[in-house]
């Protein structure tokens, strides 16, 4: 099974093709700015790596976010695009499961608790805990103080994940940061690479879409109905 990945809903936008999971060619930028502009041609050239035609993906993978309500929009209509002009499924996951289950593939142990943050700016971060492989908190939106107040299981490392650590390192408690295990080796922002690689056992918990169904996860409004809001 080939798989076409994209995921550009945080400011690292990425594109990545695999064959039964393993990775055949990828391109990343790190220009949250310019993610409309990068995606097309970082598809055009993965596919001359992998020596590959449109037509032969079987598969659109892609994340809903949350994030960036911009870069969510560009992976989300180009994969939508593609998979109705193909005829193929999609596979959607939400962006923080995709950091999540990016940590285990480099090497993260599967027991460990997993504080997962994604800036989501003006002191929130998009929030998500795992433990053990199971979801304990479904993708929600937080304010610095309500992430302090999460109950985490007891007896299990807590590690962190994501851009909100680095962004608000200033901003939580130092009793909340000595809680948690930051480790370089761990990528803090979700990539097309995770998608593509782990497909074939992703697709066995994750069921396939039509291109039609597919809904980009935004949990707050975006800053132009934060602005009405409070007018």
């Amino acid at each position: 099974m080939k798989v076409l990945a994209l995921e550009s809903s945080t400011a690292l936008g990425s594109v990545a093709i695999s064959a039964d999971g393993n990775i055949l060619a990828s391109a990343s930028s790190n220009n949250p700015k310019a993610h409309a502009e990068f995606m097309n041609p970082a598809i055009e050239s993965c596919l001359k790596q992998a020596s590959l035609k449109l037509q032969d993906i079987d598969l659109i993978a892609v994340s809903q976010g949350p994030g960036s309500f911009t870069g969510i929009r560009v992976a989300g209509n180009i994969a939508k695009t593609l998979a109705m002009t193909l005829g193929r499924q999609m596979l959607v996951l939400d962006s923080l499961t995709v950091l999540y289950q990016g940590s285990l593939v480099q090497g993260l142990p599967l027991t460990a608790t997993v504080l997962c943050l994604i800036n989501a700016y003006k002191n929130m971060c998009y929030v998500a805990v795992f433990s053990s492989g199971k979801n304990l908190l479904a993708p929600t939106a937080m304010k610095l103080t309500e992430i302090e107040s999460i109950i985490f299981p007891e007896g299990q490392p807590l590690f962190g994940l994501g851009d909100g650590f680095k962004a608000y390192e200033n901003r939580f408690t130092p009793s909340f940061l000595a809680k948690v295990i930051r480790e370089s080796r761990f990528a803090d922002f979700p990539s097309a690479s995770t998608l593509a690689q782990g497909a074939p056992q992703l697709l066995k918990n994750y069921p396939t879409i039509e291109w039609n169904l597919f809904l980009p996860l935004y949990l707050r409004g975006s800053e132009a109905e934060e602005n009405l809001r409070k007018a």
